[in-house]
């Protein structure tokens, strides 16, 4: 996706970009089933986020990153009801990384390496 956001407002900021609204994101997805077992799948993401202005006057830029994240699911019928069990690793190479909030000269630093596993029921 390509954004061109820009201060409108008559004032010392119009014109600039949105602080903390990079340019280009975009995102791509692979997902394979394993045929030998059936339900189960794995996935791998990439996640693609430009470099953004910290402040609205647009003297402080944070660089872009690129975020691989990586997934497994299980759907099968146990006690009678459809489950599905999910493992996922976001930031599966533990990238340091800065974000830039919208609206306010805020930084924070990005997540590190998170594992989550869930299960999910359907009555």
């Amino acid at each position: 996706m390509y954004l061109d956001a820009k201060y409108t407002k008559a004032d010392a900021n119009q014109g600039n970009t949105q602080m903390g609204t990079p340019h280009w994101q975009a995102v791509a997805r692979v997902e394979q089933d394993i045929k030998s077992v059936k339900g189960l799948s794995f996935s791998l993401t990439a996640n693609y986020q430009g470099s953004s202005y910290v402040d609205a006057a647009n003297t402080t830029k944070i660089g872009g990153r690129t975020l691989w994240n990586i997934g497994s699911r299980y759907e099968f019928n146990g006690w009678g009801h459809p489950m599905t069990i999910r493992a996922d690793v976001y930031n599966l190479f533990d990238k340091d990384y800065w974000n830039a909030l919208s609206n306010t000269s805020a930084l924070y630093i990005g997540k590190g390496r998170t594992a989550v596993v869930s299960w999910e029921t359907r009555f």
